[in-house]
């Protein structure tokens, strides 16, 4: 026998397939055995989902609420102890560890969907603060880093 799933409303092919594999056990072992065997293609179900709009809207959406920028190699360690701060206050937090330019920093914010950005330069560590950026109303504060958490939250909420 042949196996064979295909989904009629998608273009994608089979999405399973298999049979009988009776030689194949063989060629990996001392003795053939009759076997009966299937595969299942995932990317091809995945387009089948897709096309079908079978995901809800939320799939492939982040669940972070604040980038924690890197600024510059010499202020890595005060990035990370902000995140680190954010985290143990609820939110939740990623870090970008690789020092690159800001704008591509909020380009990588905006393009993943997370909705604050955290930045620690110079100035800002030399008081203690922090520049949150909302970046969907483009809303920027410096404040310290105490209260950071509270501001992320009340944007997040």
């Amino acid at each position: 026998p042949i196996l064979e799933t295909v989904v009629e409303e998608a273009n994608v092919g089979s999405v399973t397939g298999g049979g009988r594999f009776d030689n194949l056990i063989g060629m990996f072992g001392d003795r053939s055995l009759p076997a009966v065997g299937t595969s299942i293609g995932i990317e091809r179900i995945i387009a089948v989902m897709e096309e079908q709009e079978m995901f809800p809207s939320n799939v492939g959406r982040t669940t972070v609420q604040v980038l924690v920028a890197a600024f510059a190699p010499e202020l890595l360690e005060a990035s990370i102890a902000l995140g680190t701060q954010l985290r143990a206050a609820g939110l939740r937090v990623q870090t970008y560890f690789e020092p690159i330019a800001l704008r591509e920093q909020i380009g990588y914010a905006n393009t993943k969907g997370i909705p604050v950005l955290a930045i620690i330069g110079p100035d800002e560590a030399a008081q203690g603060q922090v520049t949150v950026r909302n970046l969907a109303t483009k809303q920027q504060q410096t404040i310290t880093n105490a209260q950071a958490a509270e501001v992320i939250r009340g944007w997040v909420a």
